[in-house]
């Protein structure tokens, strides 16, 4: 996705996004294309913490882990 928006063909997994080419304008877009594929709310601050491919995939893994332990601790409907 990161290699997408900055046309940037060969992104590292510890590749941080500023560092190859991505601004604040660019991290809202990224931040645009990351709710829309996970269906996961996240903050501007979340991409500027998490700049990297495998920081963003943790980032990921992290909220949808709450995601399912909030659903789970309420039980049943």
């Amino acid at each position: 996705m990161i290699g997408e928006l900055l046309e940037v063909s060969d992104v590292a997994p510890d590749d941080d996004f500023f560092d190859i080419g991505g601004n604040s304008l660019l991290a809202l877009d990224l931040l645009a294309r990351l709710e829309e594929r996970t269906g996961m709310n996240f903050t501007l601050l979340d991409i500027f913490r998490a700049a990297s491919p495998d920081q963003l995939a943790a980032l990921i893994a992290d909220q949808s882990r709450e995601g399912s332990g909030a659903e789970a601790a309420a039980g049943p409907r």
